[in-house]
């Protein structure tokens, strides 16, 4: 028996494949059916979708086996769209349809999307970025993940071990678009975490925008935990009474072991933060008289202290990730 009439929640699915290309049953499940104790209802609506020509679906191989489906929207659910007002754009379904390692990607990009809408997060799919900031339609840009609070971070994701000449390209049109103020570069492997690491070190002080460099998983962890003004303030406020500095070299103070200092976190790896930091000079620091208490994770800690070995007036407080991950567990969000 055929579906005679499309919920809203198909319409969603439908328009969903549309900005974002393509999701898999699980992230589908997360999406729009995480009421439903198991997947088994999921499953049966997609397989009907596709049944009645609205989705295809192909399979996700890992390991040589098939792991799961992923799923596209079809020249009739491209027409369905349309006729309901959803979208008004000329599209075709085939130019929206991904194979290989495309799909794979695409996939590791939009769970980005998947994990961080319950805690309130949006996504702009790469063709509503590079609209809106009237980007190259070649862009390697992969999207734009808006935050709670409304802060904008371009997103860039690094898989494997990346050629040369993507690194290349990637930090070019970080320089170039500076009207995206926020970047986060997500890499899946150490390889890809190196690398970039290393040409951004050497292109720092041409990049106007703000860059956080960091693995996925970690990405994730921190915006999760610390995504927004709101919540870095909460972090803070663990250490002493928190005041904001309307004019200051850093935004908040804290009273940490009956002393004023600034409080900074890098939890992102940001140039930006590191930027602030460069300038805060012992210079600055006898002007202004206050220390820094700077809140970073564990591995990125040497690195930071030996590039401000020359800043005796910054004290270090490890966050570990366990402690991040706790925070996660301890907090209920409501269903998406």
């Amino acid at each position: 028996m055929k579906i005679k009439n499309l919920t809203e929640r198909d319409q969603n699915i439908l328009h969903a494949l549309y900005r974002f290309r393509t999701f898999t049953t699980p992230q589908i499940y997360r999406l729009f059916f995480s009421n439903n104790k198991t997947r088994d209802y999921c499953w049966q609506r997609m397989s009907y979708l596709k049944r009645d020509g609205y989705i295809m679906a192909k399979p996700v191989v890992k390991n040589g086996k098939r792991d799961t489906h992923s799923y596209f929207l079809t020249a009739k659910g491209m027409e369905t769209l349309k006729s309901k007002g959803i979208v008004d754009k000329t599209a075709f379904a085939k130019d929206l349809q991904l194979s290989g390692y495309r799909m794979i990607y695409a996939n590791l990009v939009n769970e980005i999307y998947v994990q961080l809408k319950p805690y309130g997060f949006e996504m702009w799919d790469s063709r509503q970025v590079k609209n809106i900031y009237e980007l190259d339609r070649n862009s390697l840009i992969q999207g734009c993940l808006v935050a709670p609070d409304q802060r904008e971070y371009g997103i860039y994701l690094l898989t494997a071990d990346p050629e040369e000449k993507t690194v290349a390209k990637v930090i070019s049109e970080i320089k170039k678009n500076f009207n995206i103020k926020y970047y986060m570069v997500l890499c899946s492997t150490p390889d890809a975490f190196t690398n970039f690491e290393r040409v951004l070190k050497y292109e720092e002080t041409r990049i106007r925008s703000s860059v956080s460099l960091l693995p996925y998983d970690d990405a994730l962890i921190v915006l999760k935990t610390i995504g927004t003004e709101e919540q870095r303030v909460a972090l803070y406020q663990k250490y002493g009474a928190v005041r904001n500095v309307e004019k200051g070299a850093f935004p908040y103070t804290v009273v940490h072991n009956g002393e004023v200092k600034y409080v900074c976190e890098n939890l992102h790896n940001s140039t930006g933060v590191r930027r602030r930091l460069s300038l805060y000079t012992s210079h600055e620091f006898k002007r202004e008289g206050r220390k820094v208490l700077l809140l970073i994770r564990k591995g990125f800690m040497q690195e930071l202290q030996e590039e401000f070995k020359h800043y005796p007036h910054f004290e270090y407080k490890i966050i570990l990730k366990s402690d991040l991950l706790d925070q996660i567990e301890s907090r209920e969000y409501p269903q998406i």
